[in-house]
Order: structure tokens, then sequence, then C-alpha cells
């Protein structure tokens, strides 16, 4: 049987596995172990969904549980546009801003965890997904990973849907909820490295160069009793 083929490398991931190479040599000579947790697109696209759906609804039951929030009146885009076209128009706008907005937010949490700053932090876009991306390039402790991770859902899925629910807004309450989807693949990035059982004292993360994943480097285990 024939191996499957690889995909090409893009210009961006090239440096970027040129890089970690170079960093993992350096861990692993200061007596860092290292692992890999890799996941296949697909997968991230369906847990993504699977695992922000709790949280969807339980923003929908908040804002339906609040006073006259319980018909669908508050979703009529006429309530907030003159016709459906500047509806899309404007929904499609902000939809991709809130996008790049989404990836601005990990990079300031990156850079404020990496002891490089900026230029720690790289931006691009998948053209074939067609989606910005933000990565980090150097090991991060697993709590700086964590929030990086988890603050763009929470700023733009989150909050806006919970202040939604509160103001009775239907429209930005369906720009919140697109967020909280959108966040679904950081969710389980940060799943994957709770569910990570490490011996070691020092434990550090980084971004997969290539691939929906992370490297996890650990030394400093402790004695078995």
């Amino acid at each position: 049987m024939m191996a499957a083929r690889q995909r090409t490398l893009t210009a961006a991931e090239q440096r970027r596995q040129v890089a970690f190479a170079g960093k993992r040599e350096v861990l692993q000579a200061q007596g860092y172990s290292c692992r890999e947790k890799r996941y296949k697109p697909l997968f991230v696209n369906v847990m993504a969904i699977i695992i922000m759906l709790p949280y969807a609804i339980l923003m929908a039951v908040f804002f339906w549980l609040l006073p006259g929030h319980a018909d669908l009146e508050s979703f009529r885009f006429s309530n907030y546009f003159p016709s459906y076209a500047v509806f899309l128009c404007t929904f499609i706008a902000l939809a991709l801003a809130l996008a790049a907005v989404h990836e601005l937010i990990h990079g300031i949490c990156f850079s404020r965890f990496s002891p490089d700053g900026w230029k720690s932090v790289q931006f691009g876009f998948h053209t074939a997904a067609l989606a910005p991306y933000c990565a980090c390039l150097v090991p991060l402790r697993k709590g700086g990973y964590i929030i990086s991770a988890l603050m763009p859902t929470i700023v733009l899925g989150f909050l806006p849907c919970i202040a939604a629910s509160l103001l009775g807004n239907g429209f930005v309450f369906t720009l919140g909820m697109l967020m909280l989807f959108g966040g679904g693949g950081d969710f389980l990035m940060v799943y994957g490295m709770l569910a990570v059982r490490t011996k070691g004292k020092d434990v550090l993360f980084i971004d997969h160069p290539t691939e929906c994943g992370f490297f996890v480097f650990e030394r400093g285990q402790a004695e078995e009793a």
C-alpha cells in the first residue's frame, strides 16, 4: 500500500519548523524530554463544535430566561438594519474583523507571557482554511498558554453573549455565539494540555510548528515512591 502524500508546507511553516528544531535541540540539551500531541483537522473541527455546544446552550438559556426575551423579536434583522442586504454585509464584515481581533488577542497574551515579547509572535493566514492564525514561537508555562488560548473566546464570545442577554440584543448575541464556536479549537488544545500527565516539575508547552497540536517539554521528574 502506498503511503499517503504529505502536504506541502508553506514558507512560514518551514521557517517555524526550522526554528522549532533549534529550540527542541537546546531544550533537550538542558535535560528536557519532548512529547508531541497532534490532531487531525477534521477531528479538530468536529470536536470544536461538540466542546462548545454546552457553553452555547448555557448562554442561550441565560438569554431566554431573562424577562422579555422568550420570543424571537430581538433577533429580527429589521430591528437593527434597514434591509436584509445591509444586515448580511454588516454581519459578514464584523465576523471577519472579529476573527482578526481574535488572533490579535492571542498575540497580545503570547507577547505578555513570552520572554521575547512580540518577537515570539507570528501572524499569518491559512489559505486552505481561509482563516487567520497566530502562533507562539517559544515555549510557555501551562498557565500562560491556557490564558493566551482562552482569552479571545472569553472577550469576544462569552462577554458579548452575556452583555447581549442583559440588553436583549439578538444581533450582538448572534455574533457572540459565532465567536464562541470559533474558539472551539482553542478549547480543544487546552483540554488536551490538561489531559497530559506530566511527572516533571518543570513543564513547558509550545505550538506545533506545522500541525494542529502542541509539544510538551518536561524535566526534573519526581522520584517514584
